[in-house]
């Protein structure tokens, strides 16, 4: 759950890497070099893998205590036991009139603006509830 700390919300992580196929064609080392607590966004939504991919990277996030969440795709998330569902900022305010706060919100923006709003990790509709 996101934790209230002078004022503001705090995020579940404090580091995130957001793979990039393109850029980085094998995300394994720098998933594996991440300490515990980090977070790792699948991205690629194009990739003809991708379902396979989020379930190899769930198991290595798992293992090494790294949170993973599935970017763009509730149902990928539902599927592989993601921790979580990152909406890109277009995406999330599409979400928000299906899912009115505090079940849609947001954590962190991938286009660099303030945060539009904060929801509690255990009250995601992706899994259900917090696994941790």
């Amino acid at each position: 759950m996101l934790k209230r700390a002078s004022g503001g919300i705090s995020a579940p992580f404090s580091l995130a890497f957001l793979t990039d196929r393109r850029r980085l064609p094998n995300p394994e080392p720098v998933m594996r070099a991440l300490p515990a607590g980090a977070a790792v966004i699948y991205r690629d939504y194009d990739d003809p893998r991708r379902e396979a991919m989020a379930r190899r990277y769930r198991a290595l996030c798992a293992a090494r205590n790294i949170l993973f969440l599935v970017a763009g795709d509730a149902a990928l998330a539902r599927l592989v036991g993601a921790d979580g569902l990152h909406l890109p900022a277009v995406m999330l305010r599409a979400a928000r009139s299906d899912f009115p706060p505090p079940l849609a919100g947001e954590v962190s923006r991938s286009d660099g603006g303030a945060p539009l709003r904060h929801a509690a990790r255990d009250s995601s509709p992706v899994n259900g509830g917090a696994k941790r």
